[in-house]
């Protein structure tokens, strides 16, 4: 193919950006990827899966490998999880086969009132990046307990 250049400023600039995108792709700068959506186990072993938002303890989240996602390849310094999933940071993780099916899993240790679950509330989610900066997210339901009323 050939592609002649014009002294024109604006036929170069179109030109550039063409040869941007064909190299680059169509994304924008700063434009984000979608996620990928990931399988979280809450409070792993629990079914169905009950949270207390009043308790001071810890919530353990687990994100499940699959055939698909190596759940080892996420950076844990970036997981967040909470009732939008930008909350609390972990307190601790740990490689685990959590649901017994040969792979590593990763789970994490979340101090329950950082998570800014309420009473009420049904779901919650976990974000963050692969080390390849790939973003993850992936939520789970559950009911609340020890809310009482008010």
């Amino acid at each position: 193919m050939q592609v002649q250049i014009s002294a024109d400023r604006t036929r170069r600039t179109s030109l550039l950006v063409i040869v941007a995108m064909c190299t680059l792709g169509p994304a924008l700068p700063g434009a984000q990827q979608e996620p990928i959506d990931v399988t979280i186990d809450i409070k792993p072993g629990d079914e169905p899966t009950v949270i207390d938002p009043r308790s001071g303890g810890m919530i353990p989240v687990a994100i499940l490998s699959s055939p698909e996602f190596d759940a080892t390849s996420v950076d844990p310094g970036t997981v967040r999880f909470g009732a939008n999933g930008d909350e609390a940071a972990p307190v601790r993780s740990m490689r685990e086969d959590i649901d017994r099916d040969g792979d590593t899993d990763l789970l994490f240790l979340f101090r329950a009132p950082q998570t800014r679950i309420s009473c009420g509330d049904t779901s919650a989610s976990l974000t963050g990046n692969t080390r390849s900066g790939q973003a993850i997210a992936g939520t789970e339901s559950f009911t609340t307990e020890g809310c009482g009323s008010a």
